[in-house]
């Protein structure tokens, strides 16, 4: 009990002086463990111990709110630094879609005039009359060059 009742000394002190306003989260908290003490009602009295709880626990609220504003900062910080980076991935993201789009696009292009040159091709084959099968020429011998000497013919002819 010994020390509890010199954190409700300190509490009484720390409320005649200031309030408890300018007390830190931590010693708030341990003044409200203290004031939950069986012996905390005894200590201060029917009439001071209701209002001491009343300060300490608005004064325990409001540091907490004081902490999760904190808390609420960093993190709409943080939220807005991601909707930046989801921008640029977003944009990364459509940059890329519009290329796929094009390449499919030329890929197709590009299938489309090859099927429509090879149906040319065909088309003009089929109009064209048909050709007659080349002949095949066979080369012949050539006359062997003139000497000047004249055959013989033969006797009967």
């Amino acid at each position: 009990m010994n020390g509890i009742t010199s954190v409700l000394d300190g509490l009484r002190q720390q409320a005649n002086r200031d309030g408890l306003a300018s007390s830190s989260s931590a010693e708030l908290e341990k003044y409200a463990a203290a004031l939950c003490h069986s012996g905390a009602f005894a200590h201060f009295g029917a009439h001071e111990y209701p209002q001491l709880c009343e300060t300490v626990r608005t004064h325990l609220l409001r540091s907490h709110i004081e902490t999760l504003q904190d808390h609420v900062t960093e993190l709409h910080g943080h939220i807005t630094k991601l909707n930046e980076s989801n921008a640029k991935l977003q944009w990364w993201v459509i940059a890329l879609a519009a290329a796929a789009l094009i390449a499919a696009v030329v890929q197709t292009m590009v299938a489309i005039r090859g099927v429509v040159l090879e149906d040319a091709k065909t088309l003009q084959a089929a109009l064209q009359p048909p050709q007659s099968p080349q002949q095949v020429v066979i080369p012949t011998l050539a006359p062997p060059p003139f000497s000047g000497q004249s055959k013989k013919k033969p006797a009967g002819s």
